[in-house]
């Protein structure tokens, strides 16, 4: 039997041993920046997500191997209500692409090209509906507008309410409109801006690594420790559900909850 073909069965057998690095597609799918796309193609490619080594393989049923070198750190998105694996990658000519792998592997992987906006989406099955990602890497999602950058995922969340918690009282403040707009990982520390409903801006220096969880009604959010204009640290805490929430919790205990809506 030939090489190629016995090293690519070995591959696709070790996807039932560990699922979670390596995974199998059937069908290949082209989007072009003018919103057409070409027909679904029958494949068989096997993708092993190398941590330790921060690499990224694709092999073909005929036998090509192509490897990517991870760049930056691995982050989540939440496109059309699935959440997805962020992982900013180099390929061997020097290209920097994205990779968002969906953690729910129904949903298949996309390889991303921000230069020329070409989209290529690997799927076990040829009746997904491929999100839309478009230059600028914009997504519809849930109020806000994540971005693609070469290496990073930029998103704007703009909030019209405010409440504000008073740990004397242990009582929240009543909703009050008042627009803020929160601009999400501006640069490589992944630092956030803030425009203000005053119409002033500030910055925020993130000084730890990002968590992610669930609130005790099941809300998925992100939290890091962040630094604000005067040198005080306090969490942000960003909660992913039909309102989108921005929470910040100082060390004094006063908390302050950004809000699209109060539903």
């Amino acid at each position: 039997m030939n090489r190629k073909i016995l090293v690519l069965v070995a591959l696709m057998l070790s996807v039932i041993v560990n699922a979670q690095n390596n995974f199998r597609f059937s069908y290949v799918q082209i989007k072009y920046p003018n919103n057409t796309h070409s027909e679904w193609k029958k494949i068989d490619n096997v993708f092993l997500h190398n941590v330790d080594k921060g690499v990224i393989s694709n092999y073909s049923s005929e036998g090509t191997n192509n490897q990517y070198t991870i760049i930056d750190k691995e982050t989540r998105l939440k496109i059309d209500e699935q959440w997805y694996k962020v992982i900013p990658v180099r390929d061997n000519s020097g290209t920097n692409l994205v990779f968002y792998l969906c953690e729910n592997q129904l949903f298949g992987l996309m390889l991303y090209n921000p230069n020329n906006d070409i989209l290529v989406v690997y799927s076990p099955s040829n009746t997904i509906t491929v999100p839309t990602i478009t230059k600028q890497g914009n997504t519809q999602n849930a109020g806000s507008t994540p971005t693609t950058n070469n290496v990073q995922n930029r998103f704007r969340i703009d909030c019209s309410l405010v409440t504000i918690y008073n740990p004397d009282t242990k009582k929240w403040s009543d909703w009050s409109e008042a627009n803020n707009t929160f601009v999400i990982n501006t640069n490589n520390n992944w630092d956030i801006i803030h425009y203000k409903a005053s119409g002033n801006r500030a910055s925020y220096r993130k000084v730890s690594d990002v968590e992610t969880g669930k609130t005790f009604d099941g809300k998925e959010y992100q939290i890091a420790s962040f630094l604000d204009e005067d040198g005080e640290e306090f969490l942000l805490q960003l909660i992913d559900d039909h309102s989108v929430r921005v929470i910040f919790t100082y060390k004094s205990g006063m908390r302050v909850s950004f809000a699209i809506s109060n539903n």
